[in-house]
Order: C-alpha cells, then sequence, then structure tokens
C-alpha cells in the first residue's frame, strides 16, 4: 500500500489535538478514510490555520470519495458502464466545467488538474474496493509495474484541455494492455481526481448523489422519511420525519439498518443507502431494521411516497415570553417555515425570538439572505465574488416591515455557511445578540452541477461571501458576543435565553 507522507505538526500543539492526530494517522495507516477525516476535522474546528493537517484531512476525504463512489451501484452501472468515447466526452466536459465555474482559477490549469488524476488513479491502484471490484486477482507485482509507469508521467506535456483527454486515453490503452482494465474506468478516475483535488467541498458525485443534494434542497424527496449516517460503521437512522411511512411504521432513530429489498447494506455508504431509499412514488421497499438494545429484527415493508423533509423546528410554548425555533438547514421552503413559525409564536405573545443555528452547516444562499431581510429594515447583508454573474452580487436590506421584536442567536463550530452568513450580518448590523461558541469559519458556497455527458454532476464551490464590512469569513468563522463552551449545549440554551430576558428588560 502506498504510504502518504505525514508532514510534521509545528511546534506548541495541545496535548489533545497532538493525541486526535496520531489516532486520525493511526485511521489513515489502517484504511480508515471517513474516521480520519472525522479526526482531522475535529482539529481544524480548534485551528483553522493548520495547513498540514487540512492538507491530510483533504487527502482523507478524497480517498472516502473514491471508496463510497466504488460501492455505489448508481456509479458501477451507469456511469463506469460507458464505452471509452463516452468516459472520455465526461473527462473533456468536467475539465470545461471546472475552468468556467471554479472559482480559485489558478488551480485550473489542464496540466494540474492531470497530474490531479494521475494521483487519483495511483490512490484506486491501492485501494482494496477498487482492486476487489475492477482487478481481482490480479498479481500485485503487474500492478506495480503499472504505478511505476504513471509515475514516469509528466504533466508538463498537459497544456490544453484536449491533451489532457489524449493522455488520458492512451494511459487507459495502457492499463487494458498491462492489466486488462477497462479503459472507461481509468479515464473516469481523472475525472474525478479532477474535481476531487481542487478544495474540502468540491467533489464528483455519482447519479445517487445528484439525486440527494438535489432532493435535500428542495426539501422533498420521494422515498420514506428517514435520515441515515454512518454510526460506529453501521448504517443507522438518525432521523425520521413526522408522518412519514416510516414513522407510521415504528422506525426510530437509533435503529441500525440490515437489509434493503433483501439485500445487505455491509459496504454500503451512508449516501448509497440514503440513495437506494429514494424512488418513485408508489413503489415498495423492504426495510430490515435492529432497533437499540434488541436482539431479534424487525421487518418493515413500506410504500414510498413524496414526503417534506422539515427545516424549522420550533417550540409552541414560550417560557416566560420567549420564543424558540431552530433551523436545522436552508432549504427552498425554509423561509416559509420560518415564517409560519415566527406567526404562531407571535400568537402566543412573545417578546424575544432565540433562533438556534448550532450544528447547521448551510444550504440554499437565498433562503439565508431572504431570513436576513426578515430582519433587517437596511444595511448590507453580504458581498459574494465569483466567475458566474449568478453568484456575484452585493446584497442589501429593504424591508421596512422586519420583525423588530429582541433577537438571540446560538451558533457553535458546526455553524457553518449560509448558516454563518446569516449570523455575520445580523451581528454586524446589531440587530442580534450571537450566544456559543465560534462558528466554523467556511465563507464559500457550492452549487451541485449536473453534467450533460451522464447522469451525474459536480458538487461546485462557486463563490465566496464576505460579511456586511465586507470581511472574510473563511478561517475565521463568526465569533459570539457571550462565549459558553460547545461541550455545554444545556448551558448555551440557557444562556441565549438569559440574554433574551435582558434584551426584553432594556427594551421597555
Amino acid at each position: 500500500m502506498l504510504t502518504c507522507f505525514l508532514p510534521s505538526l509545528r511546534a506548541g500543539l495541545p496535548p489533545k489535538l497532538e493525541e486526535t492526530r496520531s489516532r486520525a494517522a493511526e485511521c489513515e495507516k489502517k484504511g480508515q478514510w471517513t474516521e480520519a477525516c472525522a479526526l482531522y476535522n475535529q482539529i481544524l474546528r480548534s485551528d483553522h490555520s493548520l495547513q498540514d493537517i487540512r492538507e491530510r484531512f483533504q487527502v482523507c476525504l478524497r480517498h472516502a470519495h473514491q471508496v463510497r463512489r466504488h460501492r455505489d451501484p448508481t456509479f458501477l452501472k451507469n456511469i463506469l458502464s460507458r464505452p471509452l468515447p463516452a468516459a472520455l466526452d465526461v473527462y473533456e466536459e468536467v475539465l470545461v466545467s471546472l475552468q468556467t465555474t471554479y472559482l480559485e482559477k489558478e488551480k485550473l490549469r489542464p496540466g494540474v488538474l492531470f497530474q490531479q488524476g494521475l494521483q487519483e488513479l495511483r490512490f484506486a491502484l491501492e485501494d482494496e474496493t477498487f482492486l476487489q471490484e475492477h482487478l481481482p486477482g490480479m498479481p500485485p507485482e503487474r500492478i506495480r509495474a503499472f504505478a511505476a509507469q504513471l509515475d514516469q508521467r509528466s504533466p508538463g506535456d498537459v497544456q490544453t484541455v484536449r491533451q489532457a483527454r489524449e493522455q488520458a486515453r492512451a494511459i487507459g490503452m495502457d492499463g487494458l494492455d498491462m492489466l486488462g482494465l477497462d479503459p472507461a474506468v481509468v479515464v473516469l478516475e481523472f475525472t474525478c481526481g479532477a474535481c476531487n483535488a481542487l478544495d474540502e467541498y468540491t467533489f464528483y458525485l455519482t447519479p445517487a448523489m445528484l439525486r440527494f443534494v438535489q432532493a435535500s434542497l428542495k426539501g422533498e424527496a420521494v422515498g420514506i422519511g428517514i435520515k441515515v449516517g454512518a454510526v460506529e460503521q453501521k448504517i443507522t437512522v438518525t432521523a425520521v420525519v413526522p408522518g412519514s411511512p416510516a414513522d407510521e411504521k415504528g422506525i426510530r432513530p437509533g435503529d441500525i439498518i440490515l437489509r434493503l429489498d433483501g439485500q445487505p447494506v455491509e459496504g454500503l455508504s451512508a449516501e448509497a443507502v440514503a440513495a437506494r431509499l429514494l424512488g418513485k412514488a408508489g413503489t415498495s421497499l423492504d426495510l430490515e431494521v435492529l432497533a437499540a438494545g434488541e436482539v431479534l429484527t424487525h421487518l418493515a415493508r413500506m410504500v414510498r411516497q413524496t414526503v417534506h423533509v422539515p427545516s424549522v423546528e420550533w417550540e409552541s410554548m414560550p417560557r416566560d415570553g420567549v420564543g424558540y425555533v431552530r433551523i436545522l438547514s436552508f432549504q427552498e421552503t425554509t423561509v416559509h417555515e420560518l415564517k409560519d413559525a415566527i406567526l404562531q409564536l407571535q400568537a402566543a405573545q412573545i417578546k424575544a425570538l432565540v433562533l438556534d443555528l448550532r450544528g447547521n452547516t448551510g444550504g440554499d444562499l437565498r433562503a439565508a439572505i431572504q431570513i436576513a431581510e426578515m430582519f433587517l429594515s437596511e444595511g448590507n447583508i453580504a458581498f459574494t465574488e465569483s466567475p458566474i454573474k449568478l453568484f456575484r452580487n452585493v446584497y442589501k436590506a429593504h424591508n421596512p416591515n422586519a420583525l423588530t421584536l429582541p433577537l438571540v442567536l446560538l451558533v457553535n463550530g458546526d455553524t457553518a455557511s449560509a448558516a454563518e452568513l446569516l449570523a455575520g450580518a445580523l451581528k454586524e448590523n446589531q440587530r442580534a445578540t450571537l450566544v456559543g461558541t465560534t462558528t466554523f469559519g467556511k465563507g464559500s458556497i457550492q452549487y451541485p452541477l449536473p453534467l450533460n455527458t451522464v447522469p451525474s454532476g459536480i458538487l461546485i464551490t462557486v463563490a465566496r461571501f464576505f460579511s456586511p464590512s465586507n470581511q472574510p469569513y473563511s478561517g475565521r468563522g463568526v465569533t459570539p458576543h457571550l462565549l459558553v463552551d460547545v461541550d455545554l449545549m444545556d448551558a448555551q440554551r440557557a444562556a441565549a435565553w438569559q440574554m433574551a430576558q435582558q434584551l426584553v428588560m432594556s427594551a421597555r
């Protein structure tokens, strides 16, 4: 197996973070890429300036994406089955799309993108999932000989997209001659490598992942109404939509999914399982689960239907005149949901509002802008820069009917992207008091770009956004007025409630 060079950390890393780094490095050695990503991300949340850790995080992320796509049936059946000319068309479309839409132009030279494709293929040749799927039984020395030949390739020979295409084709034919490897598989590794090496938020989307991202932004999906995640390497139900088919069948958060339609989910990523839960309305799905604390499995047959996934939660009964609303994510329905929640709370005579953005990792930029306008009568909301005109703008508030009730925002290290934009806009315009811990510091916008040549896409970084005073969010985040330890979730909320009470008193 290729051993990736682990750069030494700068002096003075706190012992707790050093321990986390050691655990992450051990996960890398074992090929536990998802676990390594989670650990490196913990370190970055504490210190965004650790460039060496960021590089390790991105390498592990590339490996994790690689394993996921080669376990994704929609990628194996719908993409890798294409003939070589079609695969080359996909590669060319991706290179052109990146050059026209990606934010950082200095990373987009054809030779650089081609080199990243070579690296992706080298990763693949040492990945057990890839080898079992595409080169079962191949003698290791033959694989090493092909890898050594790849190492002799010079990206300096690639100056144009056309040259990158021809070089990828030549390497694909070499793989066929030396290993019997489908050349289309080789070319598609070049395709994914060009996407996945740009930053930690830009990556190739398999057909299943593209559908999943698009459905998430709409807040609507045809399925059974559950969210899943990988918990201790097991596919686990993390949320159940009230009134959904899964809810009616007694599926609950914490249940472990064992089989879908009789097929085991072992080895599949959470994204691949989530995609298989989606489908056409009216189609049936058999779900075998193991509930927490149980020893016997439970088989539930459900019929898929259109399910609205709410992005806003609230408590209908205010406490001492303070209302509570939580925005889980930003999607097309979020503004309407928030307005409905606030109307109901106003009917209960609230005097202040606590708006919880903890754990909100972003989503639809427009929804965040519109929510900022709900609370701001005037002032700058954000500035964005992008090669795409649609995402290049100065956002200003002009709302004479803006809500004026005292406002407290709850934020933490998992508050990111569009959620940070909202927090920063309300803080700098002195419209809200922020409680919690400094936000993540992700000042960029991603967009799911469908491809024309195949039913897949790219989640691509298309813009940066800046605060009302034109300050960057990336690597800095938004610092709250009142810092309360992230590990004390109840203390954060209690502090927010007390702050809201003080704001009510001072407004009298």
